[in-house]
């Protein structure tokens, strides 16, 4: 019974340190994204802002949604995959 419960307080740690991992990936993600986002409306007219949010606004939940996003929107791709680089960057002299 002990070794059972060993077992399960093990895949309970695992588990909760790839929920850890993934939620940490997941808010990176998001800022990287709000990032260009910033940038991306920053650039842009106020037609092509009001545009963009409402095609987010419609395709957000879709699986390709980025890849929509991405295609309609080519100067956000360019901003989305600075912003990644610069992270990446930034990380990288951070943690070697």
């Amino acid at each position: 019974m002990t070794e059972i419960n060993q077992n399960n307080n093990q895949e309970e740690t695992v588990n909760e340190e790839d929920l850890d991992e993934a939620t940490y990936i997941n808010k990176v993600g998001e800022l990287v994204f709000q990032s260009a986002l910033l940038r991306f409306v920053t650039e842009v007219s106020d037609e092509v802002a009001n545009e963009f949010e409402t095609f987010v606004k419609l395709h957000l939940a879709n699986e390709d949604f980025l890849e929509l996003l991405t295609n309609k929107y080519p100067r956000f791709a360019v901003l989305l995959s600075e912003e990644a680089a610069t992270l990446e960057a930034e990380a990288e002299k951070m943690f070697g």
